[in-house]
């Protein structure tokens, strides 16, 4: 299947933001990407205070075996930051989710061949 979105260039530095009312309506983007062979860090940013957030990814929707980011004891409140470093993955298609909003804060993460 065709990924639904694709690195921009080759940046290793990728950002997500939690806007006002993302517990409810998710983050601003539900997609992003990589190249593969790289490590890589995510800026999150939670712009939805009083709401506290996070940033996790896993291998996929099941969220049982985590690859990176937040975790549940690991809150990042509003109007504050954090910078998950994560290690270079391979090819593929991957999950993440906010451990606190994990229905409606959600998306995928593409690891494209450079």
């Amino acid at each position: 299947s065709t990924p639904p979105c694709q690195p921009s260039g080759s940046s290793t530095t990728l950002q997500i933001v939690a806007p006002a009312g993302a517990a409810a309506n998710g983050f601003d983007k539900s997609c992003l990407a990589v190249a593969s062979g790289k490590a890589f860090e995510v800026d999150f940013a939670n712009n939805d205070p009083p709401n506290i957030h996070n940033w996790a990814l896993f291998t996929d929707s099941s969220a049982t075996n985590q690859l990176g980011g937040g975790t549940i004891s690991q809150p990042v409140s509003g109007g504050q930051t954090q910078s998950y470093q994560v290690k270079a993955l391979q090819p593929g298609q991957y999950f993440f989710h906010c451990d606190f909003h994990p229905l409606t804060m959600t998306g995928t993460f593409v690891v494209a061949k450079p």
